[in-house]
Parts: C-alpha cells; structure tokens; sequence
C-alpha cells in the first residue's frame, strides 16, 4: 500500500493510488507502471502465537522503479506555507504557486491551495485534489505585457527611453475607448509604461506589431501549446488565430486579455527573460532508477532561443524598475536584485468583464544578472485588497527570499536603508533563553543574516540545550513601538519570526503593521531611530506595560 509520509506536500505532484494501488493522479498515475513493479509471494514463518520470526522478502522484491523529483522539500514547504496564509488571509477562492530554475526549467514547487491528504484522498473534494497550476486557465491580465514589450523591442520597434503619451481620450480602437485600470498618465517613458502598467501605453506599443508578427511571438512564448511537463492532464491555454481575430483583439491581447494561459506557461516565458531568452521545457522529474540504482531514464535540457540577448538586457532593466518604482514595490527583495511583473485581471463572467470579481497575479526572477529561482502566484478571487501588487507581490517576496537563503545564493544587494554600526554597542542581542549571542557589536548589515541564521540553526550551533519550534499557524503581530533592538530580537526569537533591522535607537515602525496576521518564519522589517520625541520614556513604559502583563 502507498504511505505519503510527506501528508499535503507536494500531494498535488505526487498524486494517489487506489485501493488496488493503481495509480490515480499526478505522478503515480504518469508512471504507474514504472515504478509499481510486479506482484511477489513472501514466505513467512510464525510462533503459535502468530508472531513472525523469519521471512525471505527483499527490498527490491517488487522490481518497481524509483522516481527522484526536481521538487525541493524545503521550497514546497515554504510555497504552500505562504500560497495557504496568502490565500487565507485574503478570503480568496483559491489559488497556485510555482517554483522553478529558470535556466534548465527544473520545477522546485508546485503549489495548489486547498491541498489534499493522499493518504485519505476519498475525504476530499475533486476540486481539491485539482493541480490549479497546470489545470486552471486564466485571463493573466497584465503580467501578459512582458510579451508585448518584448516582442517590440525584438523587433525593433521601440526604444526604452522613447516617450509614449498615455494621456486620457488618446487611444480608440475600432469605436472602442481605452482607460488605465487605476490613475491617468500623461508621457511615460517606455519602461516606465511597463513599471506603471499603463493599458494605453502598452495596447499603443502591441499595436505597432501587426496581428501576425503579435501573434508568432505569442506562440514563440509557449502560449497556445502545452509546456510538455512530465504531468498529466496539462492544459494547452487558449489562443485563437489571427483570422479569428476582431478588430480590438490585439488591443486586447496586448493587456493580457482574449487569452487563456496556466500559471505554468506564464512562468515559463518569464523564464525565457530570465534566462537570456531561452523557452525551456520545464521538468518535475530528475531520473528515473532501476531496482539496482542505475539511471534508466534522465530528461535532457531542452532549450529554444526566442529573443535577442540586447533585448533580454533591455527586459530586465524595465522588468526591475517594476519593483523599485512601479506597481511591484512589495515585491522587492531584501539584499537580491529582482525583476517581474504584477497581474489584476478582471474575471469574465456572463459575457462580460467582472467589476467585483479579479485574480491577482505576480511573476518575477532573482538576482536580475545570474538568476537561480523564477516564481509565479496566482490568487483567486481575492476579498478587499484585489491587486496583484498588494497581493500576490508580498507572497513573492516571502517565497524568493526564503527559497534564495535555503540554496544559499550570495546576494548582491546591499540591505535596504542600510547604516553603520552603533558605536554605543546598540547592535547587541540578548540571550532570550531560546537564541542568543556573545554581548558584542553586530554591525547592522550582519544582523538580519545573523538572525536567519539562528532561526535555521537552532540552539544545538550555540551550544544550548533544548530546542526551537517553528510552528506554521497564524497569529496577530504585536505592536513593538518604543523597544529597544535587545528587545526586539528577544520578541522575535519568542514568536518564531525572522527579523529585518533599518536604523538605529528604539522602534518607531514595523512592516507589517502592528494588528496584521502573520505566522512563524516570516521575515519582518523593524525601523529604528534615535530622534524620536520622548524615546527612553516609550522604552521604560513599554517595558513596565510587558512586565505588568507577564505579571498578571
């Protein structure tokens, strides 16, 4: 009988088996037949009290196949940790998460939400069960723009620093007026059309194209054809021909729009930028072992060159500005250099596009130069909060910042709002009786690494005893106003948090804000200053409030 030690992880890769232990789903129903192996009779002798104290089975009695996956533990883990938090958090309807290296199209994760037990398939729902990331075809809305822009660059087209008028009453297709989704823009420059998302920008540069050339790099990008993964039931998206084009369509295709894709085919034309401009076949599976160990099947890197290498330079500088002054501004990663693009796509419903109902989307790659992790969020129908940039962005964030500390990728960013050592030794951390460190000097560019570190480490590094429990629920951020930098650290090593230190003195802001639901080993920013009014009374009376409360 199958046992999926793992329970959800990665339950909705691996799939499930029968009661007859056919495979079902996923990968146990992909390669059933390679890895079930034949039927076998073992011989056993027994006490009378029907206790067995010899048999001759084999561990390679059955003759089935081994599988290894790209997946990585450690990264599905922390995907499905924040695609569930994420999802939960917004009150959305569902939602996906893939993980990938964009160079060799390796998927490291692959994320549905709500997740299944495969141990106890039967108790869930069919559309739990659902791989949303291969399965669920969406609208991608704007994060579909990184197809157009390149596809004008590539050809030629357009220049980055060009001015492009984005003004009101500027555009009309067909009797069709277009608007921004959020603000009006008067004259942006070509990579500022992409880093504020403007709609009448980017349908004024699609239109320079041509419905046929538009229509080949669309293809070229993978979309309208299936990615190939090693998974079943992949779907191909939707894409129409040309010919079966009206009037507004390229208009429309330029914004994302008249399209359907999977979460997976659009990582993998961000991951065509990433790489340098190659669409790569993405893969789950590593190889494939015989009984005996030996390899018996290894999938080749598949590769095809779709852009020109000035072009894929020129994506990412507009591709980074996205996160540093565009819609992706939470998206942007502490101490890695990152490019992408955010997503709000209106639903269509009953023939038209929804007012209330959206999906929010994310994509992007770190570091910009050398990347190793691409990523991909998708959330469904999300509740208040409905834009890309303020959903999907932070969970980015949270999952490419942890996955990049986990394959230990050096970073090449320096901290945001770094600043120098506290000569009065205020970079100290106290021993909180679970984490600590020697009373010296940490200059602040070490502190946060320090931090991470210990929180992956554990005390048994420090020579404590005991240990840290990481637990996964949510719980409300306090409020750390008027602490100390001791303090503070010694309330984040409690709670199980990561943290992140800008400035120096005692805290005078917190991100996230105090009040928001968080859960443990989740990176969070403190901003300290020492110029603030009344700083050592907050310091006193928040420490007497804490001892008070510990008291009662």
């Amino acid at each position: 009988k199958r046992f999926y030690p793992g329970r959800d992880l990665a339950a909705h890769v691996l799939g499930f088996t029968g009661l007859d232990n056919e495979g079902l789903a996923g990968l146990e129903y992909l390669y059933n037949d390679s890895i079930k192996g034949k039927k076998s009779r073992v011989h056993l002798r027994f006490d009378a009290k029907r206790h067995s104290y010899q048999s001759d089975a084999r561990s390679d009695q059955s003759e089935g196949n081994t599988i290894v996956l790209n997946i990585d533990s450690a990264i599905q883990y922390i995907a499905q940790q924040v695609l569930n938090e994420t999802v939960v958090s917004t009150e959305a309807v569902n939602g996906s998460v893939v993980v990938m290296d964009p160079r060799t199209g390796e998927v490291l994760a692959m994320a549905s939400f709500p997740v299944f037990n495969p141990n106890r398939y039967a108790d869930y729902l069919p559309e739990e069960r659902r791989n949303r990331a291969i399965l669920d075809i969406i609208e991608p809305g704007s994060t579909f723009k990184m197809v157009t822009f390149s596809a004008v660059l590539n050809e030629g087209l357009g220049e980055p620093s060009e001015i492009i008028d984005c003004a009101v009453d500027t555009l009309s297709i067909a009797g069709r007026r277009y608007r921004e989704a959020v603000r009006a823009y008067g004259l942006l420059t070509f990579n500022e059309v992409l880093a504020k998302s403007s709609n009448i920008g980017t349908i004024k540069l699609g239109l320079r194209l041509g419905d046929e050339t538009f229509y080949r790099y669309i293809r070229d990008f993978g979309f309208g054809k299936k990615t190939g993964i090693d998974l079943p039931g992949e779907q191909a998206g939707l894409l129409r021909p040309p010919s079966q084009w009206s009037r507004v369509s390229i208009g429309a295709l330029s914004i994302g729009q008249e399209i359907g894709v999977t979460s997976l085919q659009s990582l993998r034309a961000m991951a065509a930028i990433a790489n340098g401009g190659y669409l790569v076949a993405p893969r789950v599976v590593r190889h494939i072992l015989t009984p005996e160990g030996d390899i018996l099947y290894q999938p080749e890197v598949s590769r095809e060159l779709i852009l020109d290498p000035g072009t894929v330079a020129q994506m990412k500088e507009a591709l980074a500005m996205v996160n540093v002054e565009g819609t992706g501004k939470q998206a942007r990663l502490t101490g890695y250099s990152s490019g992408g693009k955010t997503g709000t796509a209106q639903k269509f419903i009953d023939g038209q596009y929804s007012d209330t109902r959206f999906i929010a989307s994310y994509q992007g790659f770190a570091p910009l130069e050398e990347p190793a992790l691409a990523a991909i969020i998708v959330i469904n129908e999300p509740r208040g909060h409905y834009h890309g940039g303020q959903v999907a962005a932070p969970a980015f964030r949270q999952i490419m910042e942890r996955s990049l500390i986990h394959l230990r990728v050096p970073r090449d960013e320096s901290p945001e709002r770094e600043e120098p050592p506290d000569p009065q030794g205020g970079r100290e951390l106290a021993d909180s009786g679970s984490v600590s460190l020697k009373e010296e000097q940490i200059p602040v560019e070490h502190l946060e690494k320090t931090v991470l570190q210990l929180m992956e480490e554990g005390p048994s590094s420090q020579g404590l005893q005991g240990a840290i429990t990481v637990e996964t629920g949510t719980f409300v951020l306090p409020d750390f106003s008027g602490l100390s930098l001791r303090q503070v650290a010694r309330e984040f090593s409690q709670l199980g948090l990561r943290l992140k230190v800008s400035g120096r003195g005692v805290v005078v802001g917190q991100r996230p804000s105090a009040g928001s639901t968080v859960s443990k080993d989740m990176v969070c920013e403190v901003f300290f200053s020492s110029t603030g009014e009344n700083a050592s009374s907050r310091v006193a009376l928040q420490s007497a409030a804490r001892f008070s409360s510990s008291a009662r």
